[in-house]
This record gives C-alpha cells, sequence and structure tokens, in this order.
C-alpha cells in the first residue's frame, strides 16, 4: 500500500526543518543515515532514493512530498 503523498505542492525538506517541524540530527538517526546524507537532501545537492523518499514522505507525514524530494533529469 502506498502512504499519502499530501499535496502535489507539499514543502520541501529544506522548508519542512526551517518551520522547526523536524530536524537534520532526528532525521538520520530515524531513517538509519548519516546526518551528511540528509543534509544533502535537505540542500538539494542530492536526491534520496526512491525507497528513501518514501520513507520521509511517511515520517513527515506527507507534509514533505515525492515531487519535491526527487529531482527530475535535465532536458538534453
Amino acid at each position: 500500500m502506498v502512504p499519502n503523498m499530501g499535496n502535489i505542492s507539499g514543502m520541501t525538506l529544506r522548508e519542512y526543518i526551517k518551520a522547526g517541524r523536524g530536524d537534520i540530527n532526528s532525521m538520520a538517526a530515524t531513517l538509519g543515515v548519516s546526518t551528511f546524507a540528509v543534509r544533502k537532501w535537505v540542500y538539494g545537492q542530492r536526491s534520496p532514493t526512491l525507497e528513501m523518499a518514501f520513507r520521509i514522505v511517511s515520517l513527515t507525514g506527507g507534509a514533505v512530498d515525492l515531487e519535491t524530494l526527487i529531482k527530475k533529469p535535465e532536458a538534453v
């Protein structure tokens, strides 16, 4: 079963953390990844795997959605 993905125009992970709804350290611990990985996602330097993106959506209760987590390939 796919979790509720929230609105198409959901907040970014960075907005979620800036709003005080979570923090990098606790998110990393909960997801079982390094704080370095979460920082890369927060600042848009990398995208999480699809599996991790689903876990982030679930962890944030849908406030952060797939649309904001997964970067689309740039046109050639």
